[in-house]
């Protein structure tokens, strides 16, 4: 039988058992209406959060346009907060992505550059208050991302009174690693090793007398000072911390070079410490930030720069 005749045969039969058609609705039904999803649910606090950034970006736009004003420095500062207001008012911030570049503030210009860097620094400092409290309060990516927003926020206030070098812009998609948390603590704490002697390598590079020698004597002070106490807190936690290797790699460099290598080891400590920060438990998770808004800003002295997302893959 050809599957015309069966087809035939089959709705015959329907016919005869049903007493129907087959275009009665009590056979294919009412057409039904077209399926649309709800509307993402937005991230909890992300709207808060948004609404402390762009307070940010207002009062950096402020003092950028006060009297006599160096803008280049601070407006490259309100564009990182812009960036963080494009993320945050989408329904996803974890992927970083903005879809449309959000609308800047109508300001109105400082009355000096004293009185707008004192407004946003004040600004920055709610904005760093409220985002550590999220990051401790989450886990995971989520904590993650709350601490490269506090982290950032403490960058700016320190980039206030300097002249800040370029800006690692964020690569989307892109999401911090979660591992068990004594192996971040640990990988944590060999960057620490590995940038105290890349540190020190980068003295040797620099003449007796060369102007960088005092910004990068600073830095490795700090870093050496860091990654001390970090040894302290893992013996005061019963733990036996990891030894530095004897020796590193680090690159012969020529004195314009040194920032450069400078930004490469302080970028891997951010970047530990924000799978860290992703990792810790509950009870580590503030040190961990800790460790974050620390190296974020550390690199300060030798003028290494600044990023939209301190501590995720493609951060300083």
């Amino acid at each position: 039988m050809l599957r015309r005749d069966l087809l035939l045969a089959g709705g015959a039969t329907l016919v005869g058992l049903g007493g129907c058609r087959l275009s009665d609705p009590t056979v294919q039904g009412s057409p039904r209406p077209p399926y649309t999803p709800p509307p993402p649910t937005p991230l909890p606090g992300s709207q808060d959060v948004a609404a402390l950034e762009r307070a940010a970006w207002s009062a950096l736009l402020s003092a950028a346009a006060a009297p006599g004003t160096d803008a280049s420095s601070l407006t490259r500062l309100a564009a990182i907060r812009a960036a963080h207001v494009g993320v945050l008012t989408t329904p996803e911030p974890l992927w970083r992505r903005a879809a449309t570049p959000p609308a800047p503030p109508t300001v109105a210009p400082a009355a000096s550059r004293d009185a707008g860097v004192a407004a946003a620094h004040a600004a920055l400092v709610a904005l760093g208050e409220a985002t550590v409290t999220r990051a401790v309060a989450e886990e995971g990516p989520l904590a993650a991302l709350w601490a490269s927003l506090a982290a950032s926020a403490g960058q700016a206030r320190l980039w206030l009174g300097a002249v800040p070098g370029g800006v690692v812009a964020a690569v989307p998609g892109r999401v911090v690693v979660r591992k068990p948390d004594a192996e971040a603590f640990a990988t944590l704490l060999e960057r620490y090793h590995e940038a105290t002697y890349g540190f020190s390598s980068l003295l040797g590079f620099l003449p007796a007398r060369h102007a960088l020698r005092p910004a990068v004597a600073s830095v490795l002070s700090a870093t050496r000072t860091r990654r001390d106490v970090l040894m302290a807190y893992d013996r005061a936690a019963s733990a036996t911390p990891t030894p530095g290797a004897g020796a590193y790699s680090v690159p012969p460099a020529t004195p314009d070079q040194v920032p450069a290598v400078a930004a490469a080891l302080l970028t891997s400590i951010t970047g530990a410490a924000g799978v860290w920060v992703a990792s810790a438990t509950t009870e580590r998770r503030r040190r961990a930030v800790d460790e974050l808004v620390f190296a974020a800003g550390a690199g300060l002295p030798v003028n290494a720069g600044l990023a939209e997302w301190p501590g995720w893959p493609d951060g300083t």
